[in-house]
């Protein structure tokens, strides 16, 4: 049923883990939630600054992409998600660091 006393033994490895994980999970939060993440786009005519806990900080919008507002919109969508997804790389890539590589998929983390 759990492949012999290896896969007990494998099932209480990841139990540990688990337990690990949960105990470190708020400091790994917290050393991400420090972070500050950048994302661009335009050729960088618009950057936007977001922290780790998915916070807008800083845009910056460089005076040409002001002359059309609907291409200004896009832009600045294109630059919040790219700093996003570099806040979540960075947040996965500590869990996958932490977790050894599993893999592991969080529900609700990405």
């Amino acid at each position: 049923m759990f492949g012999g006393l290896g896969g007990l033994g494998d099932i209480a490895k990841l139990m540990s883990m688990a337990k690990d994980l949960k105990g470190n999970m708020k400091a790994i939060q917290e050393e991400v939630g420090n972070r500050e993440f950048t994302g661009s786009s335009g050729s960088g005519a618009v950057q936007v600054v977001i922290s780790g806990k998915m916070e807008v900080k800083k845009i910056f919008i460089k005076q040409e992409a002001l002359k059309d507002g609907e291409v200004l919109q896009d832009l600045v969508a294109a630059a919040v998600n790219s700093a996003l997804t570099e806040a979540k790389n960075a947040l996965k890539a500590k869990l996958e660091e932490m977790t050894g590589g599993l893999g592991l998929d969080l529900p609700g983390m990405f």
